[in-house]
């Protein structure tokens, strides 16, 4: 765990006397870099919209070490030089000789887009450069591995290099979503230009499985999608203008975030030891090449209506599902929710969770049986209400509330035996252990 420590200069007026003073900004982990760029900036704009006139210095980081204070550098100076580096265990030293990784600097300045672009261009950057030194016919292979899988602790293996690339994308991609006012669930977030099969020359958009163990475009092909990328384009610039009858068409920059999520996915697809080959169907270097002719067929600043990328998912049969990917629903983040595919779908957090409690059901209704009689014939409760009563039971509750497929019912453990609160009826308990002597 490191400690992140950004020290910025701010401004307070108290019977009209100007003091200045200094606050620290400390964060633990990586959750907390973005928080730390939203205070500066917030910060900072107080200091332009209240103190006009006043200036703040520039943010310093501070060396984190127990006893030390001195600056690092500004927190300029600092990100550029870890998006610069292309390393992702790069590091500085404070006067004392204290080492700091660069990397929890980046993405930390001032500004929201800027945060989570910068930390999608580190990451490309980093993965691009890791591709290239393997491929590097002046570096050994063995050199590389042995670079690469050596974390020291604190630094980032090769494949959770890729995965951050991965993930770094998605979290860019939901967020400028989210600015442009939509919701992530409405369409794909991530797109990337593909040649289209028949013409070979028609470049079109497929949307992207955010797996961040195997980001992959999928290969779909449909008669009602066979719209050249620069159709998807809207007409006004912006993130929202008005469509027919004075409606808001909502939009998103189809130029940056296709030309983003083709680079990483091609630099992704490069990577031998990255995702399933049966799956990264398209080559890394026809995306690449797809990248290019899209640079020259879009202008700069083109957009994209978020309605018109969602009926495109529609007429491509909606090969990706919005799909809750935490186990809890109090985990709500950009990643608590992803578009996958069928195959990804059955492997998130919760698809395991789910299937490791129905696992725990099934071998609790083949050792014991729970049934009710309603004073004509017995009935059986089925698995999962009879695991529900099974842990009420050891557990020694009072009473317990099962949730049937058509109605709820509660069930009572009383000194005088088991009852059904709803009716009186009563509810039985049988061992189906099985011993062998």
């Amino acid at each position: 765990m490191y400690v992140v420590c950004v020290a910025c200069r701010s401004f307070h007026i108290t019977h009209h006397v100007l003091s200045v003073s200094s606050h620290q900004i400390k964060g633990w982990g990586g959750a907390s870099i973005l928080l730390c760029a939203r205070v500066v900036a917030e910060v900072q704009s107080l200091c332009r919209s209240s103190f006009c006139g006043v200036e703040l210095e520039l943010p310093k980081a501070m060396c984190c070490t127990r006893g030390c204070d001195n600056t690092l550098g500004t927190l300029h100076d600092l990100a550029t030089a870890a998006l610069g580096g292309g390393d992702a265990n790069a590091g500085t030293t404070c006067t004392h000789g204290h080492a700091t990784r660069l990397q929890p600097f980046v993405g930390m300045l001032p500004g929201a887009e800027d945060a989570h672009a910068a930390q999608l261009l580190y990451w490309l950057r980093i993965v691009q450069d890791h591709l290239h030194r393997e491929s590097s016919p002046a570096v050994g292979v063995d050199d590389v591995d042995a670079s690469s899988d050596n974390d020291g602790g604190d630094g980032t293996t090769t494949a959770s290099m890729f995965t951050s690339l991965a993930t770094a994308l998605v979290r860019w991609a939901a967020h400028t979503f989210h600015e442009a006012g939509s919701s992530s669930s409405h369409c794909p977030r991530v797109w990337v230009p593909v040649r289209h099969d028949n013409s070979g020359r028609a470049l079109v958009l497929r949307p992207v499985c955010e797996h961040a163990e195997c980001l992959h475009a999928v290969r779909t092909q449909s008669q009602r999608a066979m719209d050249d990328v620069a159709s998807l384009m809207a007409t006004h610039a912006g993130h929202r203008h008005a469509g027919m009858g004075g409606s808001h068409v909502w939009t998103v920059p189809l130029r940056t975030l296709v030309e983003r999520s083709g680079r990483v996915l091609a630099a992704l697809t490069q990577a031998t030891s990255y995702g399933d080959e049966e799956l990264l169907t398209f080559p890394a270097s026809s995306i690449s090449a797809a990248v290019d002719a899209l640079l020259t067929a879009l202008p700069p600043g083109a957009q994209a209506s978020i309605q018109r990328l969602s009926d495109l998912h529609k007429a491509l049969r909606e090969p990706l599902r919005w799909v809750q990917v935490v186990a809890h629903r109090e985990r709500s983040d950009a990643l608590s929710h992803q578009w996958l595919c069928s195959h990804h779908a059955k492997d998130t957090e919760l698809a395991q969770l789910r299937e490791r409690q129905q696992q725990l059901v099934d071998a609790v209704s083949m050792s014991v049986e729970w049934s009710w009689h309603d004073g004509q014939r017995l009935h059986v409760f089925d698995r999962l209400c009879t695991a529900t009563l099974e842990h009420a039971f050891r557990a020694k509750l009072i009473e317990v509330e099962l949730r049937c497929s058509d109605h709820s019912q509660t069930v009572q453990f009383l000194a005088s035996g088991m009852v059904i609160k709803e009716s009186g009826a009563r509810v039985g308990r049988v061992s189906l252990k099985t011993y062998v002597c």
